[in-house]
């Protein structure tokens, strides 16, 4: 879809960011806090209007003061406490914690993540006030524009991105779409659905016999970037499971245990 396509009237947003982007950058978010309140004050009805007070009053009504609901209903930048960087999660991933509890990683998510940042507040969390602003959402945005990293060749995308996308399920009881804001070529930048976009990346990565002997030609260095990308893969499908079919680790395992491309990859 290209990107001057995608036209929604009526739209709310919730940004959530790292650590370091909060600590590296922190004079973006009075902007994205000033950007949020026009919108919010605007003459005419929007979606943020209309969110603010349905949430101020769900924040009220379990228990948080007045002042304080006020604040966490007109927020719309969350990330981690202050001093902390990252959701958390990949220490769940490495060692399988969420098996048979589908809503695990997104409840550490909602959890982590709850912290506000704007709006007057500076890093508070407020009742579940992430979880109540995610209860609307629809869809789940990620942008790239680097071709140097993938989006499983760290653990951030699942955690961030992927993390959204389980908190969102989580909260609305429904699976967001999951774009990724693709700015890799200038002029061409397009929306692509996550899923077709990772198979791409896997096609050319993961899976690819140039990429595979490579990392071959890495010794075991090569073997633990396998591991980790496979690792990686793990949690992308355990916080976006819509976003990967059984044909992805089909191929992974054709690949990999079976050999099907004859890498000498038992051996080696």
């Amino acid at each position: 879809v290209p990107a001057k396509e995608l036209g929604r009237p009526r739209v709310d947003v919730v940004l959530t960011m790292s650590g370091l982007y909060r600590d590296g950058m922190p004079e973006k978010l009075p902007l994205l806090d000033q950007a949020v309140r026009l919108v919010r004050e605007a003459p005419e009805d929007n979606a943020i209007q209309s969110q603010t007070l349905e949430v101020e009053n769900e924040l009220i009504a379990g228990g948080t003061s007045p002042e304080l609901a006020r604040k966490a209903a007109r927020a719309r930048v969350f990330g981690p406490q202050p001093g902390v960087f990252g959701v958390g999660m990949s220490g769940m991933m490495e060692f399988s914690r969420d098996a048979g509890d589908p809503a695990a990683a997104a409840n550490l998510y909602l959890k982590n993540m709850n912290y506000a940042y704007g709006a007057g507040l500076e890093g508070v969390a407020v009742g579940d006030a992430l979880k109540r602003q995610l209860k609307r959402n629809e869809v789940v945005v990620h942008g790239r524009s680097s071709n140097l990293y993938g989006l499983v060749d760290n653990d951030e995308t699942y955690q961030f991105a992927g993390g959204l996308n389980a908190a969102t399920r989580e909260a609305s009881g429904r699976a967001p779409e999951f774009l990724i804001a693709n700015a890799r070529k200038a002029g061409a930048e397009r929306y692509d659905e996550a899923g077709h976009f990772l198979k791409r990346e896997l096609t050319t990565r993961l899976w690819n016999e140039k990429w595979i002997e490579g990392m071959k030609a890495a010794g075991y260095a090569g073997a633990q970037e396998i591991a980790k990308e496979i690792e990686h893969l793990y949690g992308f499908r355990s916080t976006s499971p819509e976003q990967v079919d059984a044909r992805v680790w089909q191929e992974t395992l054709e690949t990999y245990i079976h050999d099907k491309r004859k890498l000498g990859l038992e051996r080696w």
